[in-house]
Parts: structure tokens; sequence; C-alpha cells
């Protein structure tokens, strides 16, 4: 994902993203440089419609014996058939419980080094996240059943990794080949704003499967528009995944927009208010009175308009 001018907005759907691991019992890699990690999981926010527990549900809960239905019993168990609903609701005013966070297999990038500081060299410290991403994603399983893993890198490339943009791509590249086999799913915030070769940027879309960037209004003349009064910036879908197919065909993406309120952050199609002005709506009196005083009236109309005798 390309941050926007600030990151607040980037950071903040990378929170969600983190947030749905601890939801769905995930396994979750924290990675940033630009902010303390133990910080970013504990300031997750909490599901809308409940909390989350910080127990794992019972293993033999599906071998249950059926009173009911008793010739059924010896027939394999079929999981229940996921609901309709996708993903969480979460409440930006309220953050997930510590204990559900210390119950969840958190691994945290770098371990022993604050943010800021400049103890290793550029191509170390990617070397070192590559290596941490590594034993996440191809690490052994905690339980028989089989546990989604998820990477989340914050404001790779930025001024603290002092690493050239050209490192930054590579790593990206490496990055992509280790989750296509493990299987694990990254979430990846860079700060293309402040790079100035349009070419590299072109590269690092061409390394994730979903590319999206957030144009924020701070700071800039929309800020002040009427007609983005409503939303606090735009999303730009660069690219889509396309794999297992022989002919992509994207679909038309419309305008989209976000806008972040107290609990909430939302992104919809975007949609410019009408022009209700009430200069304007007089100017286009003022254009047609002429023009129905110099119409001529006909031989069986009244001279007033709009008179009873009118047929």
């Amino acid at each position: 994902m390309q941050e926007d001018q600030y990151g607040d907005y980037a950071h903040l759907v990378l929170s969600y993203f983190m947030s749905e691991a601890v939801c769905n019992r995930h396994r979750l890699l924290a990675a940033s440089l630009d902010a303390d990690p133990s910080k970013m999981i504990l300031e997750l926010p909490s599901p809308a419609d409940g909390e989350v527990t910080a127990v794992r549900p019972p293993a033999g809960a599906a071998d249950q014996r059926m009173t009911i239905a008793w010739r059924y019993q010896g027939l394999p168990q079929q999981p229940a058939p996921a609901a309709g609903r996708f993903g969480q609701h979460y409440d930006l005013s309220r953050y997930i419980e510590k204990s559900a966070i210390d119950a969840m297999d958190i691994s945290l990038w770098p371990e022993d080094e604050p943010p800021g500081a400049d103890h290793a060299a550029a191509s170390d410290r990617l070397d070192s996240l590559l290596a941490a991403c590594d034993r996440l994603a191809s690490g052994a399983e905690p339980d028989t059943a089989p546990t989604v893993r998820r990477l989340a890198v914050r404001s790779l490339g930025s001024p603290l990794w002092s690493a050239p943009p050209e490192l930054v791509v590579r790593a990206c590249h490496l990055l992509r080949a280790l989750l296509r086999v493990t299987g694990a799913v990254a979430m990846v915030t860079v700060p293309t704003h402040l790079w100035t070769d349009e070419a590299l940027v072109a590269r690092l879309r061409r390394c994730a499967d979903i590319s999206i960037g957030l144009e924020s209004f701070q700071g800039t003349p929309a800020a002040q528009s009427p007609a983005f009064s409503e939303y606090h910036g735009l999303v730009h879908v660069h690219r889509l995944s396309a794999r297992n197919v022989l002919a992509a065909r994207y679909p038309r993406h419309p305008d989209l927009a976000f806008k972040v309120r107290r609990k909430k952050f939302s992104v919809e199609t975007l949609h410019l208010p009408p022009e209700l002005s009430e200069t304007a709506s007089r100017s286009q009196e003022d254009d047609s009175a002429p023009a129905r005083k110099a119409r001529p009236a006909a031989g069986c109309q009244a001279a007033r308009p709009g008179a009873p005798l009118d047929f």
C-alpha cells in the first residue's frame, strides 16, 4: 500500500489488518522502525459487536454425540457453512483487551532495537526483516490445524531505514517469492511520496498482487473545497490479484474516497454534491425572464400569462 502524505490513514488501515489477525486467531508479525511494534499491537481497534475472546474453542466440540439423528453418528463431520458476513466491523474509540493480545502468537521486529536506532546498514536491516518473515511464514504449526500467517510491515523504506528505493523494491520481490512458497499473506505500507523516480514506483506496484494508494486531502486545496467536504481522501486501486487465470480482465474501478469518523473508517464511491447554490438558481431565472417577455402571445391567449382564460 502506498501511504498518504503523512501516513496517518495508511497506518490506520494496517491496524485493521492486524486486528483481523487477532480476531481470527492468526499468527502475526508486526514490524516497524518508525514506531514501537509492542505499542502498535496494543492500539488495535476492537470489534464493534463484541470483545475478542482470549481462549480458543475446544478442539473436541465437533465430536459430540448426536442424540436425535443417531444413524448419522458414523458419518464424517462436515464443517459448518461460512456466514454471509466477511470480516469485522471495528470501533476506533476502543482497543482490544491486552489479555486477548497476550493469548495470541505475535512476533515483533525488531525485538532488541528501539525505534529510530541506527545500528545496522540498510541491507542488513532488510535481510533481518526477511529472515523474521521467513521464520514466521515457514515455521512449525503450534497445533494440528493449519494456522494462517499474517505479516504487517509499517513504513518500509522510510528515512529511518536509510535504504534507497532500489533495495526496497528488491526486498519486496524477495518477500513476494517467500509468500508464494509458504502461503502467508503480508501487508506492507511504503511512503512512495518521498520517491522521485516514478519508474521505481511502477516496479514496486508490480511486486504486489494488490496495490492500493491513499491520497489524503490534508494540507491540499481539496481540503477546503465544498465538493470534498464529506471525505478525507481518495483511494486509488492500481493493481488487483490475477492469479490462476489465462487472461486477466479487471473491472472498471469507480472513483473511491474514504472518510474517518469517530468510530469507523469507511471507503465509499465518490459522489460529488449537485450544484444547488442560490446564486446559480437566481442567474438561471434572470436569463430565462427576458425570453418569457419576448415570446409573442397567441391570438386566443390572454395578455397576462397564467390567466384563467388561457387554453
